[in-house]
């Protein structure tokens, strides 16, 4: 596992550390410390490790070896008449029961000063299917999000998922949104760049608290049945300084599994042990397609 702190934390008051000449080696340093761990991981995960990833202000954890990654942070603001103002982060993904969320508030005192927070979760797996089918069997990836929004602030959040055959470059299936959320209250999705066989949650205005889902679809040969599983949650907290109010906040927490699906009487297994697999049975829309498969 690599754990790294990523930016010097700001002294209270707004005074930041001072350098004397060292400084940018040592951020130099960080940073290429930073390229070659992210590399490595990327190197291995295309080898067939699964990956985790979570980060918080100022942290940054990669793993090829660990079941379970999560992070977390606070910090508070205060004003002269001792108003008080919060923000934190936190992130976590796991394997065994494939899963990641994040957690972000945000806040600004006027003439005081300004939290902003940022927290994001990714999760990839290799995923092997058990069983006995012929042909390309449509395997549907679910990704099932309960998310909440609060706070007078702009809070955003964005979702997405990917599937494609283990041993593939190349990205197949991309379901993704992103969403904003402002002190006016409500939610607004839009779509984010998502790409082949796919299942998206209507664009347009959604409640501040809600259970959304996105799929994939993603044939599985008899011959290959490996299947790579990629997960990521982001969520920041940007609150509005042109409020009336003395202090404002933004706050969004995130919390998605993933659930797998199959016409066939299948099951799924991962290195973190047995994924269940829900027999679902399959709309044919093209007759053409049927003829592809058979359980």
């Amino acid at each position: 596992m690599i754990e790294m702190s990523l930016s010097p934390k700001t002294r209270r008051g707004g005074s930041k550390r001072r350098c004397f000449g060292r400084c940018p080696r040592r951020a130099a340093l960080s940073a290429l410390v930073l390229v070659a761990s992210v590399t490595l991981g990327i190197r291995q995960a295309a080898a067939g490790e699964d990956l985790l990833r979570v980060t918080c202000r100022g942290l940054f954890q990669l793993s090829v070896t660990e079941p379970a990654l999560q992070c977390s942070e606070s910090d508070m603001l205060t004003d002269p008449q001792g108003g008080l103002m919060s923000a934190f982060s936190a992130a976590e993904a796991t394997l065994a029961d494939p899963r990641v969320g994040v957690g972000v508030a945000g806040g600004a005192i006027r003439n005081v000063g300004y939290i902003g927070r940022e927290a994001t979760a990714l999760m990839l797996q290799s995923v092997r299917i058990i069983g006995e089918w012929q042909g390309r069997m449509p395997l549907t990836v679910t990704l099932e999000i309960q998310y909440g929004f609060g706070g007078y602030g702009e809070a955003r959040m964005r979702a997405a998922l990917r599937s494609s055959l283990d041993g593939t470059i190349r990205r197949e299936n991309l379901s993704g949104f992103r969403m904003r959320h402002t002190e006016l209250g409500g939610a607004t999705l839009v779509d984010d760049n998502s790409s082949g066989d796919y299942t998206l949650p209507q664009p347009g205005p959604y409640p501040s608290r809600s259970t959304l889902s996105l799929s994939v679809v993603q044939p599985v040969p008899s011959e290959q049945p490996g299947v790579r599983v990629r997960a990521d949650l982001q969520a920041l907290a940007t609150p509005s300084l042109g409020s009336i109010d003395v202090s404002t906040s933004a706050l969004v927490r995130a919390r998605a599994r993933i659930l797998l699906s199959a016409p066939c009487p299948v099951g799924a297994r991962s290195r973190s042990g047995e994924i269940a697999v829900s027999l679902t049975p399959w709309k044919v829309v093209d007759e053409g397609t049927e003829t592809r498969w058979r359980c």
